[in-house]
């Protein structure tokens, strides 16, 4: 069980630091994108917890500002803020609140960036109201996997996806021995309260470098 609440958050995690070191031009999109997820593959000793996992992850964005949620065992929340440099990772485990502050320089991604080959296809589906073109990504010593983006909604928002014409709609993200199939379920263009972004009342704060010597970093 202590696996799988450490776990929870670190899958979120994993999209935080594509974002945050993304070093991309801010695409300007403000509202709400909400993804579902579903665990194609899962590591045997999370299989007897999958009904615990999240099963959903939403993000609010506006200019300079993100706010991702996710909600399983408990409710994790990052909360990140490209202009003050600092990010907190909150997590409500029944009614235990904990807030991880760091800056962002500490979720850069140091390692070499990997280039996939990238292969368009006249293919085309609907997704959450957005018509989206289908790409072939291949990375070194990947296997092939599809990626569907729309070109309604600017793309850059994360490292990960900068090789994408548009906006991510679905494809499998792979963490922590896992595959999560990742598809948008709703887009909302809608202005954002700057509150969403700020850290709330109730929440023990703590550095960042705390949660990464519990993982062993």
């Amino acid at each position: 069980m202590r696996k799988l609440v450490w776990f929870v958050p670190l899958i979120l995690l994993g999209w935080v630091i594509a974002v945050a070191a993304s070093g991309i031009k801010d695409p300007g999109f403000e509202g709400i994108i909400t993804y579902s997820m579903s665990y194609e593959e899962l590591p045997e000793e999370l299989q007897s917890s999958a009904s615990m996992l999240p099963k959903d992850m939403t993000m609010y964005l506006k200019p300079g500002m993100s706010r991702i949620e996710q909600n399983g065992l408990g409710k994790i929340v990052f909360l990140m803020k490209k202009k003050q440099n600092e990010f907190y990772m909150l997590m409500d485990m029944m009614g235990d609140k904990t807030a991880y502050k760091g800056t962002l320089d500490e979720l850069k991604d140091t390692t070499a960036e990997r280039i996939p080959v990238v292969k368009e296809t006249e293919e085309t589906k609907v997704i959450a109201g957005y018509t989206c073109k289908k790409a072939v990504v291949t990375y070194p010593n990947e296997d092939p996997s599809d990626v569907w983006y729309t070109d309604s909604i600017p793309g850059g928002l994360t490292r990960d996806m900068a090789f994408i014409k548009g906006f991510p709609m679905e494809y499998t993200r792979k963490a922590k021995g896992m595959s999560i199939l990742m598809t948008v379920t709703s887009i909302k263009k809608e202005e954002l309260s700057g509150k969403l972004f700020e850290l709330p009342s109730g929440y023990t704060v703590k550095p960042y470098s705390e949660f990464k010597k519990m993982q062993g970093g």
